[in-house]
């Protein structure tokens, strides 16, 4: 928001920058930071199309922290920046359908690149996520991660100079980062909140562990079963973009005054990365079928095994095997739902599932799943919730940093 001092050297790039203060006036002062990131966001735009000749621009403004141009000061997190980016990046560019993904890194304020490149291998894992459900089964070659930075402009030179591009990075992404820790909340506040907003808290937080928290753990671990059952959570808030609306409630409780912005909610960049995830994967497989009708085995085979493709090769081998094996098992037997324990005839009495037996059976642990052969469906046994099964595998959420 700091102004650049008069510059002896009329470089393109200072006329544009004069031109369009000239046109939008100086900032002064603003009621709201919503009113900030609106004349940012104007400014910015206006600048790189004047400098690439009206080409269309797409600006994001992300939060800075400290005094970068000396005068105003912005007091907030480096997380909170990797938030707005991932956030706003996708659902940008989510109906692209992208190869490569080139991050120039040269310039941003300390923390900036870096945090850049973890939001960027977040949006390819959502890229990923989305590509498998459109493109055929075993076409799905990856996305390339490219970031390179350039030498610094030499400001005494006349014309356009020629700049060295280096390559700083190159990977070719084939699986969604998996999260070791996977964040309870999606927004915290930094200080005690009236009771109205705290309340409004709670539901969001509470919403984003039902609806996508719970979804990931099941998408990270070889769990079909248990990932569509807790997709079906999904539902109660179909409609509702929970990352948006945080970064709405982010902003309302951000305090200006005069030059001075203290941010007042902290957001999660993990916590947008797993609710946008889980969001992408739910809206497609989540709420098909009825808990108590069970879901298809072949639907769990076909549509849901696949998600694992992008998340571990090994977890996609171990689905389609119990998968397929339970397939056969089944066929041509008549009769209705019996425990998976019962069909082979080795039932034991178990009050949990066994962590070990779990992950090695996909999650279809013999005592605590039921399929109906004539109907070829499969669904847990009704005491089984998503809680149970979160703390029986030892799935925990955490606090964000």
């Amino acid at each position: 928001m700091d102004t650049v001092p008069q510059n002896p050297r009329r470089s393109r790039c200072y006329e544009c920058y004069s031109q369009v203060f000239d046109e939008l006036g100086e900032p002064q002062c603003f009621d709201s930071y919503r009113e900030l990131v609106k004349y940012s966001t104007e400014l910015g735009r206006r600048i790189a199309e004047c400098i690439l000749e009206d080409k269309r621009v797409d600006v994001i403004v992300a939060p800075a922290k400290g005094r970068p141009g000396g005068k105003w000061e912005f007091r907030c997190a480096p997380r909170d920046f990797a938030a707005i980016v991932l956030a706003k990046l996708w659902r940008l560019t989510k109906e692209f359908n992208p190869d490569t993904l080139v991050i120039d890194v040269t310039h941003g304020i300390n923390y900036m690149p870096t945090e850049v490149v973890y939001a960027a291998r977040w949006l390819l894992s959502l890229y990923l996520l989305k590509k498998i459900f459109s493109e055929e089964n075993g076409n799905l070659k990856g996305l390339e991660l490219v970031i390179v930075n350039s030498d610094p402009y030499p400001l005494s030179t006349e014309g356009r100079p020629s700049l060295s591009l280096n390559l700083v990075y190159r990977e070719k992404v084939r699986t969604i980062t998996k999260l070791s820790a996977i964040p309870r909340q999606l927004v915290k506040p930094l200080r005690k909140l009236e009771p109205d907003l705290e309340r409004k808290l709670n539901e969001l937080n509470h919403l984003y562990r039902l609806s996508a928290a719970y979804p990931y753990a099941f998408m990270i671990t070889p769990m079909p079963l248990a990932l569509y059952r807790a997709c079906s959570e999904q539902r109660r808030v179909a409609d509702r973009d929970l990352v948006k609306e945080a970064i709405s409630l982010w902003i309302t409780m951000t305090e200006v005054k005069n030059v001075d912005v203290d941010h007042l909610l902290r957001l999660s960049p993990e916590a947008v990365y797993v609710h946008d995830a889980s969001r992408e994967v739910c809206n497609r497989v989540g709420g098909r079928h009825g808990e108590e009708e069970g879901v298809d085995i072949g639907y769990l085979f076909s549509s849901i095994a696949r998600i694992y493709s992008v998340v571990d090769e090994v977890y996609e081998v171990l689905v389609n095997t119990e998968l397929g094996k339970l397939k056969k098992d089944i066929e041509n037997r008549g009769g209705g739902w019996l425990r998976l324990c019962e069909l082979y005839g080795e039932c034991k009495k178990r009050e949990q599932m066994d962590k070990r037996t779990a992950f090695a059976h996909a999650g279809l642990q013999s005592e605590f799943v039921e399929i109906n052969p004539v109907n070829n469906k499969i669904r847990y046994v009704k005491s089984v919730t998503i809680e149970k099964l979160m703390t029986w595998l030892g799935i925990s959420l955490e606090e964000p940093l």
